[in-house]
């Protein structure tokens, strides 16, 4: 089985104030969070320091900058400890050179789909060019892995089927559709909540 998930994201000592600078530095992290995805793992740095002591056949990372993340050393000791280390990346350069296998990860100008940003508002995203050469979105990346393994459910998911899978976990106004969430997106409550508690005039999505 797999022993850790974390969807937490490493700090990266970034600064924050009460005004423009807001603490939550990646794109969907608060979604991440009320889905409740790796809440019992442990932060990223003890998954890196577990890894560096052998505790992982396969460490599949995407989305991290590990160069800015975790230091050198750490770095390559758990490239040495760990059997397989898969680096899903837009940044080949970020830690590239300690993975076995390295995936190339679509930039967010590439994608299609959606997102909550810290407000806990969900928006659309549109890309503005095709990916390049080979590299494909995180999402698609996933869905072939799924496919691979044939997981049920998989083969035909596309971005707006995620959208109303993930948007049943939340409060959203009557009636949201996909094509609804354009040109601001939509707010929903700030924890999900079971239909009998939601508001008048909200519901979960169908």
């Amino acid at each position: 089985g797999i022993p850790d998930i974390t969807a937490a994201l490493p700090s990266r000592g970034d600064s924050q104030d009460d005004f423009l600078i807001h603490p939550e530095k990646y794109p969907n992290g608060r979604a991440v969070k009320l889905l409740g995805i790796g809440a019992d793992a442990p932060p990223p740095e003890v998954v890196m320091k577990q890894a560096a002591q052998g505790r992982y056949a396969l460490l599949w990372i995407a989305g991290w900058n590990l160069t800015r993340c975790f230091d050198e050393e750490l770095l390559a000791e758990a490239a040495r400890n760990t059997e397989t280390l898969v680096l899903q990346t837009v940044h080949r350069r970020r830690g590239g050179d300690y993975a076995d296998w390295l995936l190339a990860a679509a930039p967010y100008a590439e994608k299609d789909g959606t997102f909550m940003n810290a407000e806990g508002r969900i928006q659309r995203i549109r890309p503005s060019v095709r990916p390049y050469r080979e590299s494909m979105p995180d999402f698609e990346i996933f869905r072939r892995l799924g496919q691979a393994l044939n997981l049920e459910g998989w083969v035909d998911l596309d971005p707006e089927t995620v959208f109303h899978k993930v948007t049943r976990r939340f409060i959203v106004p009557e009636g949201l559709r996909y094509a609804d969430l354009e040109p601001y997106g939509y707010p929903t409550a700030v924890e999900p909540r079971d239909r009998e508690t939601a508001p008048e005039g909200a519901r979960h999505a169908e």
